[in-house]
């Protein structure tokens, strides 16, 4: 968790949501995992190729699942890393005491890559 350390914060805003993103990606694994294990496996290449997905079975909609729930919890991380990184630089905004609008140039070139990064991910 390095951008909390960056912007001197001990923790990121919600810690909550950032363990529910965590228990989020165990239940993921947990589905993946058991679908491998179900009726013989996922038929299935790493591009879910429509003639070998057609094949009716409960797996593939497990696999399916899983990269949803997956996906679900990188978007709540990603939600909670963009809100630590702004709401650190909103802080230094406030007090004005750096002159105005350095707020969002003193939280430094790598969260900024961060944050590119995230908004990629969420968009």
């Amino acid at each position: 968790m390095i951008p909390p350390l960056v912007v001197c914060r001990s923790d990121m805003i919600f810690p909550r949501l950032n363990a529910l993103s965590l228990w989020l990606i165990f239940g993921s694994l947990f589905l993946m995992f058991s679908a491998m294990f179900i009726e013989g496996g996922v038929n299935v290449g790493w591009t879910f190729y429509i003639p070998l997905s057609i094949i009716n079975s409960s797996s593939i909609d497990l696999l399916f699942s899983s990269l949803h729930i997956a996906g679900l919890s990188s978007l709540l991380g990603s939600i909670n890393f963009i809100v630590t990184i702004l709401k650190a630089s909103s802080f230094t905004i406030l007090h004005k005491r750096d002159g105005i609008g350095r707020g969002l140039r003193i939280i430094g070139s790598f969260n900024y890559n961060i944050i590119i990064n995230l908004l990629y991910q969420i968009y």
